[in-house]
């Protein structure tokens, strides 16, 4: 489903934030 794609994509996106914010 492509809800459930956006969400994946969502998760990952909050991951990266966070990971660019501790840089």
């Amino acid at each position: 489903m492509l809800a459930h794609q956006c969400l994946k994509f969502l998760l990952i996106w909050m991951k990266n934030s966070r990971m660019i914010q501790t840089l």
